[in-house]
């Protein structure tokens, strides 16, 4: 927990492992649509971040 929010302090993006190949499997291959329980409840923009989160960009990075 102490190296998640140094790195995210530091700009690093961290992903649970736990949860890490579910996101990469939903979100990763732009060519599949989110589930429609995931396009409820984000914004177009979290989609987006979310996306960009999947392909491994850090905090700095997707602000750019």
């Amino acid at each position: 927990m102490i190296e998640a929010i140094r790195g995210t302090v530091m700009g690093k993006s961290y992903v649970d492992p736990a949860v890490a190949g579910k996101l990469m499997d939903q979100v990763a291959d732009e060519q599949v649509k989110p589930s429609v329980v995931l396009t409820e409840k984000l914004t177009e923009r979290e989609e987006a971040v979310l996306r960009l989160l999947a392909r491994g960009l850090n905090n700095i990075e997707i602000a750019n």
